[in-house]
């Protein structure tokens, strides 16, 4: 059984750089004015701290259930990084 494809929203600031047009069936690509870029700055500081506090409880939790299973204390790798940030 397959996960069902998610429709993502991918907002760009409107940088030349940006490419103007990705096609594809599940992203939907939007680039914001040039002037919204200092304005959502301000929200970056909140999503990244938002962000780090549920990976590191998630990462703690790791650490604790281990510790409490007397196993040997896991190495974090990339892939259990990812699947910590989805759940």
């Amino acid at each position: 059984m397959s996960a069902e494809p998610r429709k993502i929203l991918l907002l760009i600031n409107g940088v030349s750089s940006h490419p103007e047009s990705y096609e594809s069936s599940y992203i939907k690509q939007h680039l914001l004015p040039p002037y919204m870029t200092s304005c959502l700055q301000l929200y970056d500081t909140e999503i990244n701290n938002s962000f780090k506090a549920h990976y590191w409880k998630l990462f703690l939790q790791n650490l604790v259930n281990a510790f409490n299973n007397e196993e040997e204390i896991p190495k974090l790798s990339i892939l259990d990084a990812i699947k910590f940030i989805t759940e």
